[in-house]
């Protein structure tokens, strides 16, 4: 399929400049090829000459500490929302819900027209953009709709995660999750057909398993031996470039 859907277009460019036809595998494999990944989370049979796991390359930013981690109440479990890229805004008119079952919730609402500013219930809190590395270590659960920036953002500090997908490919993402005991997954359809109570449910059965955060720690310790990917990438690329004008 994603030969189909991806390729295609791709396929058609070499066409007309006269290159032969090339597979989705092989479009995207170097000589040196790095998976940005770890193998427990996707795992690969036989892995090509030249290529190996590097761990997961996320992103940092210098943002201060968030302005709600004064008022968090230590005493309720506190999940992290991320509204992401696409479609979770639709899930922000039912956060008070999340709320009155005791749970805090922190939303990075990321995009500029949803207001920050307004006055959500108490135990919810609005911010546009977050430090993570400031503020999860202070949540019990992270939701979100399954890119891997986000998923790895929450394995790194060992918090479980709820899955509200909006496409396949991070329905992938969130079928991991699952699959490896590390939280639970749907789609955004699935919620705007059956009902917000599916989420609820899900961080219900997350928080309330202690189960899931132990696996989630067991992966954040394995993500921790893979610590200098990023220069590591660096360091190859640097040299490859230096080679092409020697």
């Amino acid at each position: 399929m994603y030969d189909r859907v991806v390729m295609h277009g791709l396929n058609a460019i070499r066409r007309d400049m006269g290159l032969p036809r090339l597979r989705a595998y092989e479009h995207e494999q170097g000589g040196v090829t790095f998976f940005v990944d770890v193998p427990e989370f996707n795992p690969v049979r036989s892995l090509p000459v030249g290529a190996s796991y590097v761990g997961p390359i996320t992103w940092h930013n210098s943002l201060p500490a968030p302005r709600c981690l004064a008022d968090l109440d230590a005493g309720k479990p506190t999940v992290y929302l991320s509204l992401g890229s696409e479609g979770l805004e639709d899930l922000l008119p039912h956060l008070d819900t999340l709320a009155r079952k005791g749970m805090q919730v922190v939303v990075a609402t990321g995009a500029p027209d949803v207001p920050v500013d307004r006055v959500p219930s108490a135990g919810v809190f609005l911010e546009q953009y977050v430090n993570v590395d400031l503020l999860l270590p202070h949540c019990d659960a992270v939701c979100c709709h399954g890119g891997n920036g986000t998923l790895y953002q929450a394995l790194q500090h060992g918090l479980p995660v709820v899955v509200v997908a909006t496409h396949q490919e991070q329905a992938y993402g969130g079928k991991r999750i699952r699959s490896l005991g590390l939280g639970q997954c749907m789609m955004l359809k699935q919620v705007e057909k059956v009902g917000f109570a599916l989420v609820v449910n899900a961080l219900e059965e997350v928080l309330g398993n202690a189960g899931y955060r132990e696996r989630a720690r067991a992966v954040s310790g394995r993500i921790g031996q893979y610590v200098g990917g990023a220069g590591k990438v660096a360091a190859v690329i640097e040299e490859h470039v230096r080679t092409l004008f020697d």
